[in-house]
């Protein structure tokens, strides 16, 4: 429901009543006023033009003595309903002719005097009445003239006396109190009229407007409209139109949208379906990949077990034959040995890495941690490897004062693992650099050489286990997997950057402190 005092309608009204009692106040209050004031001056008029026929008779009546004339005048006068008197005082200002209504002496004015004015009008109340008193100056000729200049114009004129006349206002009020009743009878009714057409109007306006509001709010609470009927071919008939138009573009887009979003619903369904089945061909994947990886874990474990037996076996003898009993074996035989030697130290090593890439699978590789100068260990492994680096520069760019907490054993393995690989893949003539990067929580190691570099297709898979990117330079495809692996134990990363024919960059990202459980105590895996 709408608020009445917020409405179009409930405005237009307020503001129409206003102008019009405004305007119905004051017009009633301009015409009665100037209907007052009309009055008055007719009533003015009325009196002056009786006064100046009483003072013509007058200045006649007293200058020849003929107080017959003079009351015969007055009896005519006062047959005019609003006379109610009429007085002639002589020049000593005593009253020689007064017709009508009795009036103390007092009310006359004393005219008598060279410089009074001519004419004086007042009002004054008698009882319930409002009397307008006019009196005049009567001149004429001086008694002492001869007849044949008798009223002459050369004559000098002389003071005779004062007329008085007083008229009853009674008649002329009671007409305005008649008209100003009417007046407010009048605007009463045109008020009435107006607002009774006022409020039709308001209604023709507003209501179209309250149409359109209703319609607005149901579309405000998620439901389409009725298309608003309203025929008029003003402003509010387009906006109403419009409104018919957007609601009718809205359906259509609903609809529209509704059998889009059932095509779509169809569409997820048939794509959630084949997302599940793929989702359990990739557990079933999963799973045999797990089998599989533990199936590997096992047989590389059995393996390793079965096979380093025999191995240390063989190479406890052989060591021993060539030792002791060398002298006793021809050459030829001797360098059939030396093969069997050869084979069986590859044979250890490949056991060794299984071995060790299982632990590190299986969690049970700990490492031991403690504050290592980063440099003595690279010197260490490069002193050691130095006999196989042959004429390569082999430049070591850390500081030396850098220390990190390392396990010395398995990171020498990396960085063994790393400079012999950087040494079985570079020429003579090649170079060889170590160079960190420190920053606030970590240390970047790149290790680098001008080798023959690493195809791109290959590194995606540098460091998986058994993987070579180079089968002509032997090896057994481990030590990138075991480098990885003791780089992770470490809470760091590796990565490789190269390109064939510009060499090879390993970068071994690691952290300047040890995990907080880690620090000054060894690892708890």
């Amino acid at each position: 429901m709408f608020n009445i005092r917020r409405s179009i309608f409930y405005k237009f009204m307020t503001v129409v009543l206003i102008i019009l009692v405004l305007n119905t106040i004051a017009l009633s209050i301009i015409y009665l006023s100037y209907g007052k004031r009309y009055s008055y001056r007719l009533y003015h008029d009325k009196v002056r033009i009786l006064l100046s026929f009483l003072r013509f008779t007058a200045a006649y009546g007293l200058f020849v003595g003929d107080e017959d004339n003079l009351r015969f005048v007055s009896q005519i006068l006062l047959k005019d309903p609003d006379v109610i008197f009429l007085s002639i005082v002589d020049k000593d200002n005593e009253i020689s002719l007064h017709m009508g209504t009795e009036i103390s002496k007092e009310f006359f004015p004393d005219l008598s005097h060279p410089d009074s004015p001519d004419i004086v009008m007042r009002t004054y109340r008698q009882g319930q009445n409002e009397i307008l008193l006019a009196c005049s100056r009567v001149y004429g000729p001086s008694l002492s003239v001869k007849e044949e200049h008798l009223l002459t114009e050369e004559e000098p004129q002389e003071f005779l006396g004062t007329v008085c006349i007083a008229l009853d206002l009674s008649n002329l009020l009671e007409v305005f109190y008649e008209i100003r009743t009417r007046v407010i009878l009048v605007s009463i009714i045109i008020t009435f009229v107006a607002i009774l057409a006022t409020y039709i109007l308001g209604r023709i306006i507003s209501q179209p407007l309250k149409d359109l509001a209703e319609a607005a709010q149901v579309f405000s609470r998620g439901r389409l409209p009725e298309p608003v009927q309203i025929r008029s071919e003003d402003e509010v008939g387009e906006l109403a139109s419009a409104f018919n138009a957007m609601v009718a573009e809205i359906s259509r887009s609903q609809e529209e949208l509704r059998r889009y979003a059932s095509r779509l619903e169809e569409l997820v369904q048939k794509r959630t379906k084949a997302l599940k089945r793929s989702l359990e061909q990739l557990r079933r994947a999963y799973e045999e990949l797990q089998q599989i990886h533990d199936l590997k874990a096992r047989f590389l474990q059995k393996a390793s077990h079965e096979l380093r037996t025999p191995l240390t076996v063989i190479k406890a003898n052989l060591d021993f034959i060539l030792a002791y009993e060398k002298d006793g074996f021809d050459s030829d035989f001797l360098e059939l040995l030396e093969p069997i030697e050869r084979n069986v130290g590859y044979m250890q090593r490949l056991v060794d890495d299984m071995l060790t890439i299982v632990r590190f699978q299986d969690g049970r590789l700990q490492l031991e941690r403690k504050p290592v100068r980063l440099k003595d260990l690279i010197l260490d492994c490069v002193n050691q490897l130095r006999p196989l680096a042959g004429q390569r520069r082999i430049i070591v760019d850390v500081p030396d004062d850098l220390v990190l907490p390392l396990d010395y054993d398995r990171f020498r393995d990396v960085i063994v693992n790393l400079l012999s690989n950087a040494i079985r893949f570079t020429q003579e003539e090649d170079e060889i650099r170590f160079r960190v990067e420190v920053t606030d929580k970590e240390v970047k190691l790149f290790i680098s050489d001008t080798g023959e570099g690493i195809a791109h297709e290959h590194l995606p898979h540098l460091f998986e286990p058994f993987y070579q990117a180079s089968s002509r330079k032997g090896g057994t495809g481990l030590g990138l997997a075991i480098v990885k692996a003791i780089v992770e134990e470490h809470d760091g990363w590796i990565e490789v950057v190269s390109e064939p024919g510009r060499g090879t960059t390993f970068i071994i990202t690691l952290p300047k402190e040890a995990p907080h459980a880690e620090r000054g105590s060894h690892s708890d895996r």
